[in-house]
């Protein structure tokens, strides 16, 4: 029901009870009127009925004197006749007035009696009129008396009804303003307290959205406005991690481009030292190894700055979704992204205490941490890197929750525009900033139930603080969760027949050196040939697919596979550089599929391959 229809039945409620009261009212002043008329009537008829008893006593009187005197009717007797005989016309005329407009019918005499008195002679029958006169007075009297008891009755019932309504009246408009707003109040202060959540940055608070009528609309509204503002941070958090990705590019390029140089030197030299026709001699065998081995550890920290990078740009699909996180993981992780700008302006100083988890979103912590990194590498000019530092802290803070804080010593933020600095688009500078990055942040800290804040002394330096709670739940560490099926190599020397389907010619034979002689490993770059060869009568423990592949994707191959052969779909393992698109997050949500980041190794790939088969069931691999 509407607001207004329940506003609509409160003033229908008021002016029923109003009626109610004033019928009760009029009702009681219709019956004391009605009272009063007929008391009124009767003590009409009382008195006519009284001078006509006097005015018969004075006759009789007189008739007697005349008697006694044995004379005939004297004046005085002829004059107390004609006064009856006056009296008795009025009392007809009394009656007759009353008869046209009765106050009620019990009102008027007994019309027998009246016609009797009427009638009778006094001169002859005298006796007999004055006990009928005698007779209608006592008629008048108990009636007389009657209407005093009824107009008493009376007056007890107007009294009742007079106290007894209002309360009544009272009780129906307290009634139904309860049944109105007494639901409307709880509906209002549930929608308040979602709409003050929401003021918090509470974006996932949830509202009311059950309530009827005009609060209802009302609060699906505001869902929808809080819907479209959710995207809009999404958004916003997109744009300045993007933004904070693009000022780290050139960093990352010489982070890459530095290892990737002795690598590529390191492989020329090994391929040209191998097509020598000669046998190699025992220095130049230990030559070749240290250029291998040099040229693996290269290629780790091209691996290390790849999946550093993934981690913080990948798209949050999902950004509501909290876990515990370990604060010192990720900021080691996001310092060696920010390094190279650190470097050549401060020296870093880490003191880290031993704190709990925190409940956040590790690609969205990173993403603030770098920003407030990246800020405190502007905030010092190049050079004399010695005098300067950027401290990176950890701590417990009161009330359970873990306090993490960045420290710079560079040029320090002026008082008058510290309050301002978390304002969307405001920044210091100038046409370089997009003052989205600290508004952004501590949107995302609020978001996680923190706290940002910050403390600057001009040409000092800041401090910037990050309070978050503690996570309730320790979970154990994903790479210990796995170690029990991780193969051993006496394990991996069984015979499997694995799959690869990758568009990349050469990751087959990478694959098949990785997991070695003990594998059988066939390579198909095409995928529809790959489809049509996993359909068929070949047999496979392990099919290793790429995600992202021209003609089909990874994905669309799966989803093929569990149509034409099911339950084969289960021993696909995918194996990806990490690019996905919102499509693809979306359905590898939905089913259970293990993946392979590249680059990989080979326990990587051993420990695929057995959950793999774990996840198949034990099902033969022959068709």
């Amino acid at each position: 029901m509407t607001l207004q229809r329940k506003l609509y039945l409160l003033a229908g409620t008021v002016v029923l009870a109003m009626l109610v009261l004033a019928a009760s009212l009029h009702a009681g002043m219709s019956q004391g009127s009605r009272i009063r008329v007929s008391a009124l009537q009767s003590t009409e008829r009382r008195h006519a009925l009284l001078w006509l008893d006097a005015a018969h006593e004075h006759y009789l009187k007189e008739k007697a004197l005349a008697a006694s005197a044995r004379t005939e009717r004297g004046p005085a007797e002829r004059e107390a006749l004609r006064s009856f005989e006056e009296a008795r016309v009025q009392l007809a005329d009394v009656l007759r007035a009353q008869a046209r407009e009765p106050a009620s019918p019990e009102a008027v005499l007994d019309t027998g009696l009246v016609a009797r008195i009427l009638e009778v002679s006094p001169e002859l029958r005298g006796e007999e009129l004055a006990s009928l006169i005698q007779a209608a007075l006592e008629q008048e009297e108990g009636r007389y008396q009657a209407l005093g008891a009824e107009g008493e009755r009376s007056v007890r019932i107007g009294r009742i009804i007079a106290v007894s309504v209002p309360l009544v009246f009272m009780g129906v408009l307290l009634a139904a303003m309860g049944a109105i707003f007494v639901p409307l109040q709880r509906q209002l202060n549930a929608l308040l307290s979602g709409i003050e959540r929401l003021g918090r940055g509470e974006l996932d608070a949830p509202l009311p959205t059950s309530a009827s009528g005009e609060l209802g609309r009302f609060a699906a509204a505001v869902d929808t406005m809080v819907k479209n503002l959710r995207q809009t941070q999404a958004q916003l958090v997109a744009a300045s991690r993007l933004a904070s990705v693009g000022e780290l590019a050139a960093s990352v390029a010489h982070e890459v481009n530095n290892p990737l140089a002795f690598v590529l030197s390191n492989l020329r030299f090994v391929r040209e030292e191998l097509a020598r026709p000669e046998p190699l001699l025992p220095e130049a065998r230990r030559e070749l190894l240290e250029a291998v081995d040099d040229s693996v550890r290269g290629a780790e920290r091209i691996s290390a700055v790849a999946q550093d990078l993934k981690a913080f740009s990948r798209p949050d699909a999902e950004p509501e979704a909290r876990a515990p996180v370990d604060v010192l993981e990720v900021l080691r992780n996001t310092l060696r992204m920010a390094e190279p700008q650190l470097r050549g302006r401060a020296r870093v100083v880490e003191e880290y205490a031993l704190v709990p988890r925190v409940h956040a979103h590790a690609a969205r912590l990173g993403q603030v941490f770098l920003n407030l990194l990246l800020n405190a590498a502007q905030a010092i000019a190049p050079g004399r890197s010695a005098e300067n530092r950027v401290t990176l802290r950890t701590r417990l803070v009161s009330g359970g929750r873990v306090a993490i804080e960045v420290e710079d010593t560079g040029c320090g933020i002026c008082p008058s525009v510290l309050p301002r600095i978390f304002e969307p688009f405001f920044t210091t500078k100038g046409k370089e900033g997009t003052g989205l990055g600290l508004s952004v942040c501590q949107g995302i800290i609020q978001s996680l139930n923190g706290e940002l804040t910050a403390e600057s002394t001009l040409g000092k330096g800041t401090l910037m603080r990050v309070v978050l709670p503690v996570s309730p739940e320790q979970e154990v560490p994903a790479s210990t969760a796995w170690s029990s099926l991780v193969l051993s190599d006496e394990e991996s020397s069984l015979s499997r027949h694995v799959l690869v389907i990758d568009d990349e010619p050469d990751m087959g034979p990478a694959i098949r050196r990785a997991l070695g002689p003990g594998c059988h490993v066939t390579s198909i770059t095409e995928p529809q040939r790959a489809l049509d060869a996993l359909c068929g009568t070949a047999s496979y423990d392990a099919i290793l697919c790429d995600m992202l592949m021209p003609g089909m994707t990874g994905m669309e191959l799966y989803a093929e596979t569990a149509r034409r052969a099911p339950g084969r779909e289960k021993r696909i393992v995918f194996i990806t550089g990490g690019c996905f698109s919102e499509e693809t997050l979306e359905l590898l949500r939905g089913v259970s599929i293990p993946v392979i980041p590249k680059p990989f190794d080979a326990a990587g790939l051993r420990d695929a391959l057995h959950r793999s088969e774990l996840s198949a069931g034990g099902e033969a691999a022959a068709p």
